[in-house]
C-alpha cells in the first residue's frame, strides 16, 4: 500500500502529538523505569535523542527499557562506558519492533543502527552483574 505524502505527515503529527505523554513517564519516574533501586540513572529523553548515565555502579543486573522517537531512519549510537566487572548491552528496535542494533557498550565508540523505521523506537539496557560506568547517548542519524 503506498500512502500519500499527506497521510505520512498526518501519522506523523498524531505520533508527535501523543509521544510527549509517553517520555515523561518512561523518562521523568524512576519507579516504573528502573526496577533494582540500588541502579539510579538519569534519563534525558526529547525527539530525536536520548542519553542514560549512571555512574559508580557496582555489581547491578537489570534490564531497562525505553521508548525514544526518531524521526529519522538511522540511529546514531554514542558509548561512552566504563566497566570493571560484568557486561552492558543494549539493545534497539525500530518502530515496527524490529531490533536495529545489539551490541555491548564500549568505552569510546560511536556506531549507526541498521535503516529502520521512523517512529518511536523500543529500546533496553541490559546489565549483567555490571560495575562501572554507564553512558549512551541515541541521536537520529
Amino acid at each position: 500500500m503506498i500512502r500519500s505524502h499527506e497521510s505520512l505527515r498526518r501519522t506523523a503529527l498524531a505520533v508527535l502529538a501523543v509521544i510527549p505523554v509517553g517520555f515523561s513517564v518512561a523518562a521523568c519516574g524512576s519507579d516504573p523505569v528502573v526496577p533494582d533501586a540500588s541502579f539510579d540513572p538519569v534519563i534525558t529523553s526529547d525527539v530525536d535523542t536520548f542519553e542514560l548515565q549512571a555512574t559508580d555502579v557496582s555489581n547491578v543486573t537489570v534490564t531497562v527499557p525505553f521508548d525514544w522517537l526518531n524521526t529519522g531512519l538511522i540511529a546514531s549510537i554514542e558509548h561512552e562506558t566504563t566497566t570493571s566487572g560484568g557486561t552492558a548491552r543494549i539493545v534497539l528496535r525500530d518502530a515496527t519492533g524490529i531490533t536495529m542494533y545489539d551490541e555491548h557498550l564500549e568505552q569510546s565508540l560511536t556506531e549507526q543502527s541498521q535503516t529502520g523505521m521512523a517512529g518511536v523506537w523500543s529500546g533496553a539496557l541490559i546489565l549483567t552483574d555490571f560495575s562501572g560506568n554507564v553512558r549512551f547517548r541515541l541521536l537520529k542519524a
